[in-house]
């Protein structure tokens, strides 16, 4: 019974993980989707460590209680996609998940960022801004607003307090670089 309640919050959450372009306050400032042309972009490397969640029920009228790791994983994976992270690089490591009682993971990831000067691995590729606006829990939005998004390349991150979020259902909104895919053109 106890593992079927948490499949239910865990999917709940990961479903009120969702990215919009409409229906908030923000949403009326930059408009959903592309808004500037391409530019290029390369793959770049991050780490994120110790990332936790806050306290979750797992019942409609239970006591909150730590998220399980594989809450933890499925709903970091969830949002590093929609911030654009490159799907087919997203490690997540949960030894010190179940190696503890301090549950939270580290992952790595790849991003897009401007090409600089150094030598990139793989050559730049199609990119472009776009305004992502996540709803769901307002807590974890916040702690994702500032432990996760500066991970990113974004712009326009407008800070959404606890109470904002409550009233807008919005708790995240920024422009973030996403692939447009296919490669540049050579310079």
């Amino acid at each position: 019974m106890r593992a079927k309640v948490l499949i239910v919050v865990t999917v709940a959450l990961i479903a009120s993980l969702n990215v919009r372009g409409q229906d908030a306050a923000p949403a009326a400032a930059v408009s959903s989707g592309a808004t500037d042309s391409d530019e290029a972009a390369v793959w770049t490397p991050r780490t994120l460590s110790k990332f936790r969640m806050p306290l979750v029920a797992n019942s409609e009228n239970g006591p909150l209680v730590s998220a399980s790791c594989d809450q933890i994983s499925d709903t970091l994976q969830v949002l590093l996609l929609k911030l654009g992270a490159r799907p087919s690089d997203i490690k997540v490591d949960l030894r010190t998940c179940y190696g503890s009682s301090d549950r939270s993971a580290d992952a790595t990831f790849f991003v897009l960022a401007p090409p600089t000067n150094d030598k990139a691995a793989e050559g730049p590729i199609r990119a472009g801004w776009e305004t992502v606006m996540m709803k769901g829990d307002c807590r974890f939005l916040e702690m994702a607003t500032i432990k996760v998004l500066p991970l990113f390349t974004t712009r326009n991150v407008k800070r959404i307090s606890g109470d904002v979020c409550a009233r807008l259902g919005v708790g995240i909104f920024a422009q973030v670089l996403k692939s447009r895919g296919g490669r540049t053109a050579p310079p």
